[in-house]
């Protein structure tokens, strides 16, 4: 698929492949979960958060193979109303503190410069103040920092 097919597809298609993409290749649970696809979008402004049209900005996308491969007709029909990061989002709202539940690589997110573990807990700030956090992530911190770090929001879980 070329930015060009994807732009020309309408919302519907263009959240069936968000999903389907989401479900086989980012999905940390995924039986064919794609640890080097995943890292190469993660912060990705549109194909996982909406339907807008690609411009310059993740056109970078477009070269991968997993994206260049695939034919839209054997893309499933979604049930899902939202796009993935939105979705995923909704589930920290209300939460007040976080868990991480899978151990997050500091190869990819190499502005956790602190140790994390499964089952660290976090304040969940649900905003940095500054616009650092891309809409993967959370902003977080707890007692041992008072700064807001982003955490990508795929590795934690709701707490409180």
């Amino acid at each position: 698929m070329t930015k060009a097919e994807y732009n020309n597809l309408n919302d519907g298609k263009k959240l069936d492949l968000a999903w389907f993409l989401w479900n086989r290749y980012i999905d940390l649970n995924s039986p064919s979960y794609n640890q080097e696809f995943h890292f190469t979008v993660y912060g990705s402004r549109r194909l996982f958060v909406n339907s807008r049209d690609i411009a310059r900005r993740g056109s970078e996308l477009f070269g991968l193979e997993i994206i260049r491969n695939i034919k839209m007709e054997e893309i499933p029909a979604s049930k899902e109303l939202d796009f993935p990061i939105p979705t995923l989002g909704k589930v920290f709202d209300r939460a007040k503190t976080v868990i991480v539940s899978h151990d997050i690589p500091k190869q990819r997110f190499h502005w956790i410069d602190f140790e994390i573990s499964v089952g660290d807990t976090f304040n969940n700030k649900n905003s940095n103040g500054y616009g650092t956090c891309s809409s993967w992530g959370l902003g977080c911190n707890n007692d041992q920092f008072d700064w807001t770090c982003e955490l990508p929001m795929q590795y934690l879980e709701p707490y409180q």
